[in-house]
């Protein structure tokens, strides 16, 4: 008997020696076993009340929480991971054309049964943007912890705007998340192509600008202090002009590092202030007084504003709710004022027609079109025609934008340049003339 219990004693002894002190898992351990999640699930029978309940279990998946139910005998309808929401801001930005090919792929893979998992897998596999590979696969990790599609595309603010959620929420609360993504595909499509037309009208301005200034900053650095030696050796007497062109040449060359930093510094100063609602006021108020530039910023915002509203409404979207992710989609600042500002008067009563009236940021041809489309019902129809037409002026008026400033940048540069040539060499033709 003694002989017994002696060797459970060294057994015992032998089992509790294998645990650290005082009894805890080791690290290797503990990151073995798989992490708790909080759960919430809508189950059945009923409530009391007649409502079905609400509640929260923790579990390792959605299959374990589900598991769990169903051992209490509950029937589950849904479940999913109550996790944080936190958004990602690290993703960076993701071009209109390569979400429109998102929501075409998405949309045509969900269309023949995958599940969303499997179709985001797919295109985070052919993804060549680093940012958009980024978004993605947080996206599939959340889909897997049991986020609906909604909340783990709207941790990401940066690719996916206020209007793309509401409609994706929409689209996957009625069943219609294929079909969503195809009116998405259009909307991006159209945003694309508009904002690639004011790219490329822009591009060859741009290019102008910068190597004509290159050009003159090599002249005025390198080139005329050469001439200013020589004509100095020379005792040259200098027209004004030459010095004026000295004098610049001189505070480029002593001054460049302080200039170049003061340029950049004053690129980064005004691009933050840009940003803010201030800034965004002034430069809109600057450019606005410009005819042709006007019609291009108005019309580019109400076209996207009723591309915008226009899906929205089709989605099942209330009108309140249109308006105030319209107002979010435009981008002219007085146009979301406008849009903001009609809310509250229509919810205490105030008509369409008398609220859009009160607004003078408005086109007049946006104003009838939604007038008309809240009288006849075909509110999504009208607001569509009225995208698409503007989309068609403002490109034209780009095109007409191009023609005008192209010239005239040209036309300013050769004047600049020639301005400097002929200040270097006039000394030295009336040099020659002296000569003679």
């Amino acid at each position: 008997m003694q002989g017994t219990i002696e060797t459970a004693k060294r057994t015992l002894k032998g089992f509790i020696g294998e645990l650290p002190f005082p009894f805890k898992k080791t690290e290797q351990q503990t990151q073995a076993l798989p992490t708790l999640t909080l759960f919430k699930a809508i189950v059945e029978p009923y409530t009391k009340k007649g409502e079905r309940q609400e509640l929260h279990v923790q579990a390792t998946t959605v299959e374990h929480a589900q598991k769990i139910f169903h051992k209490r005998g509950l029937r589950v309808i849904s479940v999913r991971a109550l996790r944080d929401n936190t958004p990602v801001t690290g993703a960076g930005k993701v071009s209109n054309l390569e979400l429109a090919i998102f929501c075409k792929q998405f949309g045509q893979q969900l269309d023949s049964g995958m599940v969303p998992i499997e179709a985001i897998e797919n295109i985070l596999e052919e993804s060549e943007n680093k940012n958009f590979r980024q978004a993605l696969s947080i996206i599939m990790k959340d889909l897997q912890k049991g986020m609906t599609v909604s909340e783990a595309f709207s941790r990401h603010p940066g690719v996916f705007d206020p209007v793309f959620l509401a409609l994706v929420q929409s689209g996957e609360e009625a069943g219609k998340l294929p079909e969503m993504m195809e009116v998405l595909y259009r909307r991006a499509e159209s945003a694309g192509n508009l904002q690639r037309t004011l790219k490329q009208a822009m591009i060859y301005p741009a290019i102008l600008i910068l190597v004509g200034s290159l050009v003159l900053l090599v002249i005025y650095w390198k080139v005329m202090p050469t001439f200013a030696s020589m004509y100095a050796e020379l005792g040259a007497q200098l027209p004004l002009m030459t010095r004026i062109t000295m004098g610049i040449s001189k505070f480029i060359a002593r001054w460049i590092v302080l200039i170049a930093a003061g340029v950049t510094a004053g690129v980064f100063a005004f691009r933050r202030y840009c940003r803010t609602e201030k800034g965004k006021r002034v430069i809109e108020r600057y450019l606005c007084k410009w005819r042709l530039l006007r019609e291009i910023m108005e019309k580019s915002s109400l076209a996207l504003v009723s591309r915008s509203m226009g899906t929205l409404v089709s989605a099942g979207q209330t009108f309140h709710r249109s308006l105030e992710l319209g107002a979010k989609s435009a981008s002219l600042m007085k146009h979301k004022e406008a849009l903001l500002g009609m809310i509250e008067p229509i919810r205490k009563g105030m008509g369409l027609e008398e609220a859009i009236e009160q607004h003078y940021a408005f086109r007049q041809f946006f104003k009838t079109s939604v007038k008309v489309g809240a009288k006849t019902g075909r509110m999504e129809e009208m607001l569509q025609n009225v995208a698409q037409m503007y989309e068609a002026e403002v490109e034209a008026r780009i095109k007409q934008f191009s023609a005008v400033i192209e010239p005239a940048i040209i036309v300013v540069i050769g004047l600049l340049v020639g301005f400097t040539v002929v200040s270097l060499y006039s000394p030295l033709f009336n040099l020659i003339n002296m000569i003679d």
